[in-house]
């Protein structure tokens, strides 16, 4: 998961492929997360 600078949260789903791309098309979660500063 990764925050962009707007708050949106993003899923970035791995292929489950070493040999191409490792993560597929990310996914949005949800917005409003900017209040935060690390997701444990």
């Amino acid at each position: 998961m990764a925050r962009d600078s707007a708050g949106t949260l993003w899923l970035y789903p791995g292929t489950n492929k070493a040999s191409t791309s490792l993560f597929a098309t990310r996914i949005k979660l949800g917005m409003g997360c900017n209040q935060y500063n690390a997701l444990f």
